[in-house]
């Protein structure tokens, strides 16, 4: 590696800086700056030639091709690529598909145009653990809200919209091409990909996947989880993602127990209190909640009751994650240089680096949504500074005490993944103000969850004209388990026509 240098200041580089930052420092002052500045790069120098620990890289890959045509069904991959595995574990035999912002190892990133060619050269804590367990990674999944390579289609009616980010993993999943995906969820990509596709996907709890190795969105809110055709496959991927990962993560608590999420699967129900949270079906189109609503009772036994619940402060969420995202994501675009800052854990610098080399020279490459994002965001900032964040920071605490209120006397809470069904899209290049709207209204039920770190689980509840219909049940921090059970136990009673909805018809 080059060594990093920096040339000693001119007393009228400093008397600039000292005016910029209104510091009005005196001419003895910024000579003694000047002098010592020597001192202080010698201390740069010193560390800059001892070498940093790097997230493990333990089998071999091939670089990887971007499929065209008939090998790029529903144009959900990035890139294609084979990389050598485990022979056995829990994940053998199992095709699955990653995020293209997470990192493996010699086959390009996000495809973003501020990545540029950047290639990182060590693998997400996820990628070691799913290969360590004989997975078998076949490449990484599109981004649409993102990728230059144009929209994912659904595999349910490719006219339509398989999702925003993250849409790659599901639609491949739904489309028969994997077993299972691994995305991401800053405010809902994973879940409403997985609702509008007919799958399952799960969101787990803030902290429980190590996000160590992938682009950060805003450290408060990122989240990385599995998405699969089955519950038990669900489980059986968040099985191996799961757990601490020896403080690389900041997101993650100090200790976490190990969790036989499959073998949890065949637990007991009963004596469980379900809640249908009033505000999230009141936020869905009227026939999205009937379908949910229905497939919700369902769960009703003698010994499981399902009845309404009101938490008023759901309504607020969607808000209070917008005003945490906007501002919080492009500070750690821009300042964090997709890493964030300010936390004890892994730095990757070569991502650091790629930012710095690209960010402001390629931003007008950006999809235009992303450029709606960052100009926002912006704009705000230099009015406001950081007071929005702060406030939405705080009133998070008061979201998931008000949740947690609720789970007092409730087990889960039930409400429909997304709003809507997915929408048709078109091939204009510029965002119009209704798919602005769109997008916000899309992560009313979802987004709030990724404030308060409750883990949430989407499976199909029904169809409206051919079309999935997510039911998202919530849980109780660290209760992965509960929600597994009971979407496992809504897929044994499940109408028989809703489970064919995870197979397209031109797949089945």
């Amino acid at each position: 590696m080059a060594e990093l240098t920096v040339s000693p200041p001119s007393l009228t580089e400093l008397r600039a800086l000292s005016d910029q930052e209104h510091l009005e420092c005196t001419e003895e002052e910024l000579v003694t700056v000047q002098e010592c500045f020597n001192y202080t790069m010698n201390a740069y120098a010193a560390i800059w030639k001892i070498p940093e620990p790097r997230l493990e890289v333990k089998y071999p890959r091939t670089t990887g091709q971007m499929p065209t045509g008939a090998d790029n069904p529903y144009n959900a991959w990035f890139v294609k690529c084979e990389v050598q595995r485990a022979e056995s574990g829990a994940l053998k035999d199992k095709i699955i598909g990653i995020s293209d912002n997470i990192a493996l190892a010699e086959i390009a990133m996000n495809p973003s145009a501020l990545l540029g060619d950047y290639v990182p050269e060590y693998d997400a804590t996820v990628v070691t653990r799913i290969l360590s367990e004989g997975g078998e990674i076949t490449g990484k999944t599109a981004n649409s809200s993102t990728s230059g390579s144009g929209v994912v289609e659904n595999p349910h009616d490719t006219t339509r919209l398989a999702g925003t980010a993250d849409s790659g993993g599901a639609a491949l999943v739904s489309g028969g091409q994997l077993d299972m995906a691994v995305g991401l969820d800053h405010g809902g990509s994973l879940r409403i990909a997985s609702s509008w596709t007919g799958i399952v996907g799960l969101k787990p709890t803030y902290g429980l996947v190590p996000y160590t190795g992938i682009i950060a969105a805003e450290v408060t809110l990122d989240h990385v989880g599995p998405m699969a055709k089955t519950v038990g496959d669900c489980a059986a991927l968040l099985e191996v993602l799961s757990g601490t990962d020896n403080n690389l993560d900041p997101r993650q608590p100090t200790t976490l127990k190990s969790v036989n999420y499959s073998r949890e699967l065949e637990e007991s129900v009963d004596d469980r209190r379900i809640g249908l949270l009033k505000e999230g079906f009141d936020l869905a189109d009227e026939e999205v909640a009937k379908i949910v609503m229905k497939a919700a009772m369902k769960l009703k036994t003698d010994a499981a009751e399902v009845d309404s619940v009101s938490v008023p402060e759901h309504v607020h969420g969607r808000a209070i994650w917008g005003s945490i995202f906007l501002q919080g994501s492009i500070k750690t675009l821009t300042q964090g240089k997709g890493i964030g800052d300010g936390f004890k854990g892994y730095y990757p610098g070569s991502l650091h680096d790629a930012l710095t080399a690209t960010l402001g020279k390629e931003s007008g490459k950006l999809p235009s949504t992303s450029k709606a994002v960052y100009l926002t965001a912006k704009y705000v900032n230099q009015e406001t500074s950081n007071r929005f964040y702060c406030k939405a920071q705080n009133l998070s605490l008061k979201l998931k005490a008000a949740y947690d209120r609720a789970f007092e006397k409730y087990d889960v809470l039930v409400m429909p993944t997304v709003p809507f069904i997915a929408p048709t899209y078109t091939d204009l290049p510029n965002m119009t103000a209704g798919d602005y709207f769109n997008g916000m209204e899309m992560v009313s039920n979802t987004s709030p969850f990724n404030c308060t770190g409750h883990p949430a689980l989407t499976i199909n509840a029904g169809t409206i004209d051919g079309l999935p219909v997510g039911m998202m049940l919530v849980g109780r921090h660290f209760d992965e388990k509960l929600l597994l059970r009971i979407a496992k136990k809504f897929e044994g009673v499940r109408d028989p026509k809703e489970e064919d909805m995870e197979t397209p018809p031109n797949e089945a």
